[in-house]
């Protein structure tokens, strides 16, 4: 996978906020209650004249977020949005100029498809990370698994009508590298710094996407871990405590952001421990 460090990120986040700012919000705001939420990446869209001024300031204060630039359609915003600080170019379309000029530049992009053809100018390209847009416009889940079988080795980003009642169904399919979505990031919620709403939209998103669950009866743990875990662990002690989640890798990265020790070398389980406890945490797939 081509830029393999910003998908990487963009995986581990697993949920990419689709966010529109006017110029009177404040980006690092919303960007702290993202990350108390769960989520370290953000796409600042294009759709305002705020968008720069916002790129550049969260690049610059807050270097733990992986910010990008979205809605970019020309090869003029695409060396505003790098110029600002952006770690990545997403566009609605597959603009061939937009393209060509992050090629050129060494830029991540993630162009728009929606059809083979799309998908075919993207491989003549040597791109195989790719945004599927409008998602559930486009027939959804359906059309993105019809469209991955001639693909095999295309991983895709659905964005566009997603939200809580769908997106568990999209980190099923193995072909997601990651969704995108602003249901968590509603301009009405924005313009009125409701970030604690945002906040916790976010958590619940996040919580959604990883699908912890206990596969045993339920236990407690100490305190600083019951957290990362949503509502399915509560403050205590247990020896052992075995949930299960939607993919490992992706867990493991959330965990690790969250200060937590996490061992084991298998792909599809890890352990969660704290220090002080002798007990353990086993999260597999």
């Amino acid at each position: 996978m081509a830029h393999e460090p910003v998908f990487t990120r963009i995986f581990n986040c697993g949920l990419l906020p689709v966010i529109k700012l006017d110029r009177a919000d404040d980006p690092l705001a919303l960007c702290r209650a993202l990350l108390s939420g769960g989520l370290d990446a953000a796409e600042i869209t294009f759709r305002t004249d705020a968008a720069t001024g916002a790129i550049a300031a969260v690049a610059e204060a807050m270097p733990e977020v992986l910010v990008g630039a979205g809605t970019v359609t020309s090869p003029e915003l695409v060396r505003q949005a790098v110029s600002a600080g952006a770690k990545f170019i997403v566009s609605p379309g597959f603009n061939e100029r937009v393209v060509e000029c992050c090629l050129e530049n060494g830029i991540p992009v993630l162009p728009g498809v929606s059809c083979p053809s799309d998908i075919e100018k993207a491989l003549n390209y040597g791109l195989d990370t790719l945004k599927f847009f409008p998602a559930e416009a486009s027939g959804g889940l359906k059309t993105l698994k019809a469209l991955s079988a001639p693909y095999g080795g295309v991983m895709f980003v659905p964005t566009g009508g997603l939200e809580p009642s769908n997106i568990a169904s999209y980190f099923e399919f193995d072909k997601v590298l990651a969704c995108g979505g602003s249901w968590m990031v509603k301009e009405d919620l924005i313009k009125l710094r409701k970030f604690d709403e945002i906040e916790a939209l976010t958590r619940e998103a996040v919580r959604i996407m990883h699908g912890f669950r206990l596969s045993g009866v339920k236990a407690r743990f100490g305190a600083g871990v019951a957290g990362a875990f949503g509502q399915i662990l509560e403050d205590g002690d247990a020896d052992e405590i075995r949930i299960k989640c939607n993919n490992a890798r992706r867990a493991r990265a959330y965990c690790e952001r969250l200060g937590l020790e996490t061992g084991g070398a298998d792909a599809l389980s890890f352990t969660v421990s704290r220090a002080g406890w002798d007990g353990k945490i086993i999260v597999s797939k």
